[in-house]
């Protein structure tokens, strides 16, 4: 188990977490009886980002197996779900949402007011390296991507594709190298070199290759499948697989530094459904709930991509100082592409 001390990034200051608690159902100590109690509660609330048709066909097996039990999916970037349930805070509603999946910076505040339920998930058989807790309770990894190099395959030839970020830095490649300019896909740097070497390479990014900033790992694969760019540093590798198995001119490269993007998955305190969402939240993070993933969107749960490159290293923002590092790189990014 990863114990996080992490600052929140929406600060949610004289808000309550326990208001509604009181009120609601108790929360079954295993997952065998709360299943059974979920069966009865008959719904949960789910909020998370993605396509609802995606999600729809992984947990249909759970459905299937639960069919008294009602998901209802509230589709959210992390951060509007941090900013909905801070509404509901301050005005002492009941929240919204049972469970909530985001990436565990984004959430990191609902962990800091005690909005998310303490649960005993490794009693539950869920592998500790995928319980990663803050300030107290516990939130369950469900899946990790990794980010990397896409590339155009008829633009760059094989023997030319980077294969370090130090590689980027070539004017042979001006103008046609593609960043984000939230620097989310780029933070990693910062956790395996520390800031000030990060923030150097990314400034000699910009003066020696001209990058060029699109927001969102999406736009910029298109952009470069269509041969606008020759490649981008914002591509996750289930993203590059999809449309390499699609049969666009797309490769991947993993490179040296391999940021990693995990998904939490956490239970709400207070919930209306706590039982429903105990049973559903251990069947998602688990291995039927990871298959589904794997087989619909490509996405899996392993600590390392199995072709890692030798000698790379994995980015996992998981403490205060990485955070620290990273809030130092997404930053910098940011003002230096305003």
């Amino acid at each position: 188990m990863a114990v996080v001390g992490i600052a929140g990034t929406l600060a949610l200051a004289g808000c309550g977490g326990d208001s509604s608690a009181e009120d609601s159902p108790k929360l079954a100590s295993s997952i065998k009886d709360a299943c059974a109690l979920g069966d009865k509660e008959k719904a949960v609330n789910w909020w998370r980002s993605g396509d609802e048709a995606d999600l729809r066909e992984e947990i249909a097996p759970f459905e299937k197996e639960h069919p008294d039990i009602k998901i209802t999916i509230g589709l959210y970037r992390p951060n509007e779900i941090v900013q909905r349930m801070s509404a509901e805070m301050q005005a002492g509603k009941k929240p919204g949402a049972d469970v909530v999946d985001g990436d565990l910076l984004t959430l990191d505040p609902l962990f800091q007011q005690g909005w998310i339920q303490d649960y005993d998930w490794a009693a539950a058989g869920t592998p500790e390296e995928h319980i990663t807790e803050v300030n107290g309770a516990p939130g369950v990894r469900n899946s990790r991507t990794y980010i990397g190099l896409a590339y155009n395959t008829d633009v760059v030839p094989a023997a030319e594709v980077p294969k370090t970020y130090q590689d980027l830095i070539d004017s042979k490649w001006a103008g046609k190298v593609v960043y984000d300019p939230r620097g989310t896909y780029l933070q990693g740097t910062s956790v395996v070199w520390g800031p000030d070497k990060a923030i150097a390479w990314f400034d000699d990014l910009l003066d020696t290759t001209k990058a060029v900033p699109i927001e969102g790992g999406t736009a910029s694969i298109e952009a470069v499948v269509q041969g606008q760019y020759a490649m981008t540093t914002s591509a996750s590798q289930n993203d590059a697989q999809a449309n390499i198995d699609s049969g666009a001119p797309l490769g991947f490269q993993l490179l040296d530094v391999i940021p990693v993007n995990d998904y939490n998955t956490a239970l709400i305190k207070g919930a209306e459904h706590p039982n429903a969402a105990a049973c559903f939240l251990e069947w998602w993070t688990g291995p039927e709930g990871e298959a589904g993933r794997l087989k619909v969107e490509g996405k899996s749960n392993a600590e390392a991509p199995a072709d890692m490159p030798a000698g790379s290293e994995l980015a996992v923002v998981d403490t205060q100082e990485d955070f620290d590092a990273a809030d130092k790189m997404v930053t910098h990014i940011a003002e230096s592409s305003q």
